[in-house]
This record gives structure tokens, C-alpha cells and sequence, in this order.
């Protein structure tokens, strides 16, 4: 997801204005469950962004660049979600499951008993497809959360 921010401030304001974001301490720790301040690292040539998550960084994060235009500068860059293999994803095991109950139930469709399999493979298959659903879901939103803070600490209107 591209993301592209214009701000009047020059470079070296707009770097210190986001390291001053990423220097701030929350507020309280009641802020740290209310909104998420940035991390990373901001560098006129490289800006590596993400909220503060201690628990996961499976979110994603933003990647960009700072270049001047005449009078306004602009951070472009995007949202890079982090990659994960099937397997070490929660949606892994529930795939893995259903791939198994699948398989048996075809290789011994012969009985009754086989009808179990082929609604284990359907249920975990679901459960599995919900988790792959739900991860992508969460990385959209922190992508449009990363992106209001973003916006917000370098006083533009959004991207």
C-alpha cells in the first residue's frame, strides 16, 4: 500500500518532528492501551516506521524516503506487511489439519466414519481460512492507523 505525505515543514523539520514522535514517552500506561506511539527510525534518506506493539510485530510497518519539492516536502514511501510462511502463522496448524482429515477421507471414503473427516477438514479448513482473513484484516487497519499518526505528527491532512 503506497503512502504519500506533503508538508510545508523542510526536511530537517519534518525529520525531527517525526524522531520527536518516536522520542516521546507515552503519557501514562493507560495511553499505551488507548493509542500506540511510532518506532523505528527517521533519517532524511531512510524512514522506517511502526507503531510500538511489544507483543507482535507481525503488523507491518512503513518504509520510505523524504525528497524535496520545491517549497514542500515529501515523505513517500509504503506499507510493507511483514511476510510469513503458512505454517508459522496461527492459521498454520488449523490448515495443516484440515489438509490431513481431507486426505484420510478420501483415501478410506468407505464409511460412515468418513463423513467425521470430511467435516473436520471443513471446520478446521474454515477456522483456518478465518485466521488467514483476520491477519489481513489487522494489517489493513494498522496500515490506516500508522498512516492518520504519520499525517498527524507531520501536520498534513492524510496520504
Amino acid at each position: 500500500m503506497d503512502m504519500e505525505f506533503q508538508t510545508n515543514l523542510p526536511i530537517d523539520q519534518a525529520v525531527r518532528s517525526l524522531q520527536a514522535a518516536i522520542d516521546e514517552p507515552p503519557l501514562a500506561i493507560v495511553d499505551l492501551r488507548s493509542r500506540l506511539h511510532l518506532a523505528g527510525q527517521v533519517r532524511p534518506e531512510r524512514v522506517v516506521l511502526h507503531r510500538d506493539r511489544r507483543r507482535s510485530t507481525s503488523y507491518g510497518h512503513f518504509e520510505g524516503r523524504f525528497t524535496a519539492d520545491g517549497h514542500a516536502t515529501r515523505l513517500v514511501g509504503s506499507f510493507v506487511r511483514e511476510p510469513a510462511g503458512i505454517l508459522s502463522s496461527p492459521a498454520g496448524m488449523p490448515i495443516a489439519i484440515a489438509l490431513v482429515c481431507a486426505f484420510l477421507a478420501v483415501i478410506r471414503w468407505k464409511s460412515r466414519q468418513d463423513l467425521a473427516q470430511v467435516f473436520m477438514a471443513l471446520v478446521f479448513g474454515g477456522t483456518g481460512a478465518f485466521l488467514i482473513w483476520l491477519r489481513a484484516s489487522k494489517a489493513r487497519n494498522e496500515a490506516i492507523l500508522l498512516r492518520a499518526e504519520i499525517a498527524k505528527k507531520l501536520g498534513c491532512p492524510g496520504a
